[in-house]
């Protein structure tokens, strides 16, 4: 079975099938299945008879009383079934196999339409670039008035011949442009890209191993979230039992009184009251430092204050 090089038709579900039933794909090239397939020939008139049918069957369900009719899979089936023997004649048809080069008895391949395709370039022809200083003149001393007058009158003998000849910006040496094709890197690449046989090319395994690696993916990703929510879910208890235990300590030592070993764990914590954070020093986080910078250019502010209204 020949058919286009669609992502789609690569499916790894349609391709298990395809083995399963001992059906052989081969994939054509991108952009050729216009002149290869016979049904190519005529998907502007497909279209044109299912939105006729289409527009037909959304006033009958409008007149069943559905207002705003949402087409599903299995309208667009009935829509293909009530127009798949009248969209198109016996004549078309014989007409669509002609233009790949199918008749009735031969393969004929002059009758595909080759205007569309990509003529090779011809070989590039070595040119000579122009010159366009004149030589200095021979046997005459270098600067002086004969030397100067011949090489003006040849130069401007040389001007006239450019001037004369046609010649393009690369061969006169003004631009030389560079066409530099993108090549796709291995990365870049997807297993969909390629052509011709499934079972040489080995598509459906390339399908299983993506597959596999994805999932294999999909489980590693949610084992570290896991991970890291177990490890946040920790780190958030120990925070909030050190917490508990500083307010207990904070005014009279619980740990001591109990007789705890090695001291009270909580011993010179400071808590940040901007971000309620047990710290061995002063909170330096950048929005808790600003927040208190700001508190205290306020305090002095209204500080100020005061002591202007008592004088």
């Amino acid at each position: 079975m020949c058919s286009d090089n669609h992502a789609s038709r690569k499916d790894e579900k349609l391709l298990a099938f395809c083995k399963e039933k001992g059906i052989r794909l081969f994939f054509e090239l991108s952009n050729t299945s216009g002149f290869l397939q016979a049904l190519d020939q005529f998907n502007k008139k497909y279209h044109m008879a299912y939105e006729k049918e289409k527009r037909r069957y959304k006033e009958d369900l409008k007149r069943m009383g559905r207002k705003d009719p949402h087409l599903s899979l299995a309208d667009f089936l009935i829509i293909n079934s009530e127009m798949w023997n009248t969209w198109w004649t016996p004549s078309d048809r014989r007409t669509a196999f002609r233009r790949v080069g199918v008749l009735q008895n031969r393969i004929d391949s002059s009758e595909v339409d080759r205007s569309k395709f990509v003529m090779p370039l011809p070989p590039p022809v070595d040119t000579v670039p122009v010159r366009r200083v004149a030589e200095s003149p021979f046997r005459l001393a270098k600067g002086s008035v004969h030397y100067w007058k011949a090489k003006y009158e040849a130069q401007v003998e040389l001007t006239c011949e450019i001037v004369d000849t046609e010649v393009g910006p690369k061969e006169a040496g003004v631009l030389g442009p560079e066409i530099v094709q993108r090549t796709k890197s291995a990365k870049c690449k997807r297993i969909t890209d390629g052509h011709g046989s499934v079972v040489l090319s080995k598509l459906l395994e390339l399908r299983v191993e993506a597959r596999q690696k994805e999932e294999a993916e999909t489980v590693r990703k949610f084992n570290a979230a896991q991970e890291r929510a177990v490890k946040k879910a920790a780190a958030s208890e120990e925070v909030r039992a050190q917490l508990e235990a500083w307010q207990a300590c904070r005014l009279v030592c619980v740990c001591q009184a109990e007789g705890a070993e090695g001291g009270c764990p909580v011993a010179g914590l400071v808590l940040c009251p901007y971000c309620d954070t047990l710290k061995k020093r002063a909170c330096r986080v950048g929005a808790c430092r600003a927040a208190a910078q700001a508190e205290a250019e306020l305090a002095a502010a209204v500080e100020g204050g005061s002591v202007a209204n008592e004088e």
